[in-house]
């Protein structure tokens, strides 16, 4: 009799193996993937170092009537580094916000005017700027656009046979320029930026034995920076 019973149950147990075997197989729940995270809102601060290069064109003129005389250009260039600040909105895709930075630089350009007898150095020693930018942003990558206002402190010094002089300013110029910025994850993020400010001066009158000449000049740097931030988010 017990035989029995356990024959009927090794049947049984067989029977439904087989059915089990012929039902199609479960699929594995999918692992939870979260929606991909918004970058580029909110306050965010940071670091950029990179290269400028600095160039001057002086011309000698008349003071009575600005009338050119002699026109030439010096460059130069230098090392640049400082930080960043900024604030970003976001409308879908688009991104804009305000962004300022600060730099410090030691960039100079050197000419000798023949006809006048003196030398010129121009220095570019700190920057800032004050920005807005406007970019479209695409996954972890966001294209801008960025134009505002440039202060630089600029040094200028005329070296001459009878003497010399040395004039310091805060220029402020328009700027403009470019950048790709990539989201690291949702706080950090890195940038390639390149951007381009530049002015005129009024002419001055420089030459010791002949004040009636004078010179003017036209500045501009142009510089490709290297970055990266801190966002706080919302």
């Amino acid at each position: 009799m017990k035989t029995g019973i356990i024959v009927c149950c090794t049947a049984l147990f067989s029977v439904g193996a087989a059915n089990a075997a012929d039902l199609p197989a479960r699929k594995a729940e999918p692992d939870f993937v979260p929606p991909p995270a918004l970058f580029y809102e909110g306050f965010y601060v940071g670091a950029q170092a990179g290269v400028a290069g600095f160039g001057d064109r002086a011309q000698s003129a008349l003071a009575s009537n600005n009338a050119v005389l002699f026109s030439k250009t010096a460059s130069g260039g230098s090392f640049i580094g400082g930080a960043h600040a900024g604030y970003d909105w976001r409308y879908g895709s688009i991104v804009y916000g305000l962004v300022g930075d600060i730099s410090g630089a030691r960039a100079r350009a050197y000419t000798i005017d023949p006809i006048f007898g003196y030398g010129v150095q121009n220095t570019i020693d700190g920057q800032g700027s004050i920005r807005g930018r406007l970019g479209l942003n695409y996954e972890r990558a966001l294209l801008y656009v960025t134009g505002g206002l440039e202060l630089a402190h600029i040094e200028r010094s005329y070296q001459a046979p009878l003497g010399s002089m040395t004039t310091n300013w805060w220029s402020v110029t328009p700027t403009v320029g470019a950048g790709v910025e990539y989201a690291l994850d949702t706080r950090w993020s890195a940038h390639v930026e390149t951007r381009w400010f530049g002015g005129h001066t009024q002419a001055e009158a420089v030459n010791f034995v002949r004040p009636a000449l004078a010179t003017r000049h036209a500045q501009g740097e142009g510089s490709l920076t290297a970055g990266v931030s801190y966002h706080f988010g919302k």
